[in-house]
C-alpha cells in the first residue's frame, strides 16, 4: 500500500477525498428548501435535519456542534446554510460555530428574510452553482496517509455482512491504521457482540473499559424496554430491574465526582451564597466573615474555586443532577427488591451441589 493518497487540500489545512457542496438546513423547517436546492446543483449534498428548533440548551448545543462539524468536514468544499428565521438554531449561531472550525466558502439564506421558499431556493441555487463551479477548479494533491480519516457506517446489514463486507472493511481499516491513518466506527450497535474483541485492542486500559461500558449501557437501555409490558392504559412499563441497572450505570459517575468534590470542598459547595449576596452591601461583609478559610487565602479566591467545582460537577443543579433519576442508593434498593436474590441463592447452591442448612 502507498504511504500517500490524493485529496483536496482545504484552506483550513485539512484534506478530503471528495469535493462536495453542502446545502445545510439549520432546522427541520428549512429541510425541504435545502432538498430542493441540492436537487438542482450537481455535486451538492444535503440531509434531513429533524432538529434545530424547540430544543433545550444542551440538545441545541449538540445540534449546533453536529451542523458545524458537517460543514467543517474536509470532503466539503463549501457550505450554503438555509434557515427559516425563527428557529432555535438561528443563522448567526450556526455560522458562528462553523467559523470556529473552518474558513471554507460559506453562503447563508434566511427564508423569512428572502420572501419565502421559492425566492430563497432560487437565490440559494445560484449561490451553490457558483460554489460548485469554483470547486470544479480544485486540483488533487498528494498527502501523507497520516492525514486520512476513514469513516465507516452501516448501510443496512444482512446475512452476508459478517461473511464479506464487515471483515473486508475491518481488514482495510487495520491496514490503514497500521500505516498511520485514522478509522472511525460510528455505530455502537455494529460492535455489540464483538465488544470483547474491540476492547482487547484498546490503546489503554481506560479505552477498553469505556468500550465495555458503552455496550453495557446501551444494552441495558434496550433490554429494559424489550422486557417491559403494556399497562391497561396502553403505555409501556419498562422492566424495573433492568431500568434501574441502566440508571445505576449512568448516574454513579456523576455521583462519584460530586461526592469527591464535596469531600474536598465541604457541604458549602451546594449551599454557598450567590454572587449577588457576595456583593451585597449588607450581606457581603457577613459572607466575607463566615466564608473565610485559612490565613493568606482571599475569600473571593475560595469562592471562585467553589464555583468552579460546582460547575465541573453538574452545574448549578448539582443536587438535582445527582438525584433527579432517584438517588444511586435508591437504585440499589430497587435492584435488591426486583432481583429475587433468595431464589438465585437457592439456584446457586443447587448448581454448586451445596446443601442448604436447615434451621434446628
Amino acid at each position: 500500500m502507498a504511504s500517500e493518497f490524493w485529496g483536496y487540500r482545504r484552506p483550513d489545512g485539512r484534506i478530503g477525498v471528495r469535493n462536495k457542496i453542502l446545502i445545510l438546513p439549520a432546522s427541520v423547517c428549512a429541510t425541504d428548501t435545502a432538498r430542493i436546492v441540492a436537487g438542482q446543483v450537481e455535486g451538492a449534498v444535503t440531509f434531513h435535519n429533524q432538529n434545530g428548533c424547540s430544543q433545550v440548551p444542551s440538545d441545541m448545543k449538540l445540534t449546533l456542534d453536529t451542523l458545524a462539524g458537517m460543514a467543517a468536514n474536509p470532503n466539503i468544499y463549501g457550505t450554503v446554510v438555509i434557515s427559516l428565521g425563527c428557529e432555535g438554531c438561528q443563522m448567526d449561531l450556526v455560522v458562528e460555530e462553523i467559523r470556529k472550525r473552518t474558513n471554507k466558502p460559506l453562503e447563508q439564506f434566511v427564508i423569512q428574510e428572502n420572501g419565502g421558499t421559492i425566492t430563497t431556493a432560487e437565490r440559494a441555487v445560484r449561490a451553490a452553482k457558483r460554489m460548485a463551479q469554483a470547486a470544479s477548479m480544485e486540483q488533487r494533491v498528494k498527502a501523507p496517509i497520516s492525514e486520512l480519516i476513514v469513516g465507516t457506517e452501516c448501510g443496512g446489514s444482512d446475512q452476508t455482512s459478517g461473511l464479506a463486507s464487515n471483515p473486508l472493511i475491518g481488514n482495510a481499516c487495520d491496514r490503514l491504521v497500521d500505516m498511520g491513518a485514522t478509522a472511525v466506527l460510528s455505530e455502537t450497535t455494529e460492535f455489540i457482540g464483538a465488544e470483547h474483541i474491540l476492547a482487547r485492542r484498546g490503546r489503554t486500559p481506560e479505552v477498553s473499559r469505556r468500550i465495555y461500558e458503552i455496550v453495557h449501557r446501551y444494552a441495558c437501555s434496550l433490554a429494559c424496554s424489550a422486557d417491559g409490558h403494556k399497562l391497561p392504559c396502553g403505555s409501556c412499563y419498562v422492566n424495573p430491574l433492568l431500568a434501574n441497572t441502566s440508571k445505576q450505570n449512568v448516574t454513579r459517575y456523576i455521583y462519584e465526582i460530586a461526592r469527591l468534590s464535596h469531600d474536598i470542598a465541604g457541604g458549602i459547595l451546594a449551599t454557598m451564597p450567590s454572587e449577588k449576596d457576595f456583593n451585597d452591601p449588607t450581606l457581603g461583609p457577613l459572607v466575607q466573615k463566615y466564608l473565610k478559610g485559612v490565613d493568606g487565602v482571599p475569600v473571593e479566591d475560595r469562592y471562585r474555586m467553589l464555583r468552579l467545582l460546582e460547575n465541573m460537577t453538574g452545574g448549578t443543579a448539582l443536587v438535582e443532577s445527582m438525584h433527579g433519576a432517584g438517588s444511586p442508593q435508591a437504585q440499589r434498593v430497587m435492584l435488591t427488591r426486583q432481583a429475587n436474590l433468595e431464589m438465585k441463592k437457592k439456584l446457586a447452591r443447587r448448581l454448586a451441589g451445596v446443601e442448604e442448612k436447615k434451621e434446628s
